[in-house]
């Protein structure tokens, strides 16, 4: 055997070029990586916190607006029982005033049937005359005082019908001015 020395074989290795980066650049790449990787982390968590808060308002707008639906709900209900109140109001006054006009009108025909018996009683002219006269100015008298107290009804039921419906209006001037609140 031949006791030759051996060459060492060749480096399939080439020798880093001049100006090639080197390992202190690798570092601090890794460096820079790192710094972008902890800002990149940074805003993530404030784009997660503005999220929050963003989802925390939406949430409360959410239930203020929920709140605000049921004060509409209450406020419509209110005026409804208004209206109702109202409208019964005004049909007993009907009633009521047309009862009195029903009344009325019989008592005023009981009452001409009697005064025209006493002009169909008459002997002369002159006592007929004086007979219509009467009966003609105690219709009108009756005519008056039933109007009057037929108007002095139907103002009055109006009044109480009206009632329910203007506190409403009241109620819905005081919520319409009063400041909003957020």
């Amino acid at each position: 055997m031949s006791t030759a020395t051996r060459k060492p074989a060749k480096s399939t290795r080439s020798k880093p070029a001049a100006g090639a980066p080197r390992i202190e650049h690798a570092a601090e790449a890794g460096t820079s990586v790192a710094t972008a990787g902890a800002a990149t982390a940074e805003g993530i968590e404030q784009a997660i916190a503005a999220t929050c808060r963003s989802f925390e308002a939406t949430t409360g707008a959410g239930q203020r607006a929920i709140e605000d639906l049921d004060d509409l709900f209450v406020f419509g209900r209110e005026n409804l029982k208004a209206m109702v109140r109202s409208g019964t109001v005004l049909g007993q006054g009907a009633q009521k005033v047309g009862r009195f006009w029903l009344a009325s009108t019989q008592k005023t025909l009981r009452d001409g049937a009697g005064r025209i018996q006493e002009v169909l009683k008459a002997k002369t002219f002159q006592e007929a005359v004086r007979a219509q006269s009467q009966l003609a100015k105690a219709g009108v008298d009756a005519w008056a005082e039933e109007s009057a107290a037929l108007a002095a009804m139907t103002a009055k039921v109006f009044e109480e019908a009206s009632a329910p419906i203007a506190q409403r209006l009241k109620a819905t001037v005081k919520t319409l001015r009063a400041p909003r609140q957020p």
